[in-house]
């Protein structure tokens, strides 16, 4: 694993076991209901490319195995999807389509396709961007905010958690 993608599990790592960051995805839901977990998926931004995703890893916990299966598909789909996107296509927002069961959740970075599956889906989707913004490969914030679904969550975490607390979570 090269040290970029090391780097964005790492930072993934921290900002996914934040406690405010999963208490704000979970605001008004009964613990038994929430969602704690899901698949981050790395993938080359390589439209050319046929090659595996370059990481696939569980955060948190999921419980039971057709959800662990269903959330691993997705995390990969959305992110090949976005790859094979046309370069202007930022977010997998933009080609979602429920009937199709594609749904956001992956950004396209300087770097690497993104990609969560696991959480509501304008939370995997805000999760992705808080983790391309720590990394500091966002190709456009404001961009990716306009076109993204997450926009809405994206702001009350950014606004809950406050810039101060979002930098302290990455050290």
């Amino acid at each position: 694993m090269n040290d970029q993608v090391h780097e964005i599990v790492h930072r993934a790592g921290l900002i996914f076991r934040n406690t405010d960051f999963l208490r704000i995805v979970n605001e008004g839901k009964e613990l038994k209901d929430g969602r704690y977990g899901g698949y981050l998926c790395i993938e080359s931004d390589d439209p050319k490319s046929n090659e595996p995703p370059l990481l696939i890893a569980l955060l948190g916990k999921i419980d039971g195995e057709e959800k662990k299966r269903k959330y691993f598909k997705y995390a990969q789909e959305k992110a090949k999807r976005l790859r094979k996107s046309p370069s202007e296509i930022l977010t997998s927002w933009e080609t979602r389509s429920p009937e199709k069961n594609r749904w956001g959740g992956a950004i396209r970075t300087k770097s690497h396709i993104l990609s969560f599956s696991g959480l509501p889906e304008e939370a995997d989707e805000a999760f992705v961007i808080l983790l391309a913004i720590s990394c500091n490969i966002c190709v456009s914030l404001e961009q990716i905010t306009i076109k993204s679904g997450s926009s809405l969550i994206y702001k009350r975490i950014l606004t809950s958690l406050g810039v101060a607390a979002l930098g302290r979570m990455m050290n």
